[in-house]
């Protein structure tokens, strides 16, 4: 927890010096719903699969990057510019 705890104060020490040299406004409602979406999808995926077998393990875990993005879909993250962005890249053909 000790190293956690230095990672933290160490990003928020950064951030606020850096904000005097070079101001970036951050989204912070969309890196909000990254961090909570992240947090939910790794742990409720393995608590699912801690004690199964490999292959149930890996479709838990391959069902938790379909979650994901599901999860980030529902709760607003992406901007229209972005779904359009993936819709036209997955429309292109490959050679």
């Amino acid at each position: 927890w000790a190293t956690l705890i230095a990672y933290a104060v160490a990003a928020i020490v950064l951030y606020l010096l850096s904000i005097k040299v070079y101001p970036i406004a951050y989204e912070w409602r969309r890196v909000a719903i990254l961090i909570l979406a992240t947090l939910t999808v790794y742990l409720g995926g393995t608590y699912l699969s801690s004690g199964n077998s490999l292959i149930i393990s890996f479709s838990i875990k391959s069902a938790s990057l379909i979650t994901y993005a599901v999860i980030l879909k529902l709760f607003g993250f992406f901007t229209k510019g972005e779904i359009k962005a993936m819709k036209a890249i997955l429309r292109r053909k490959k050679p």
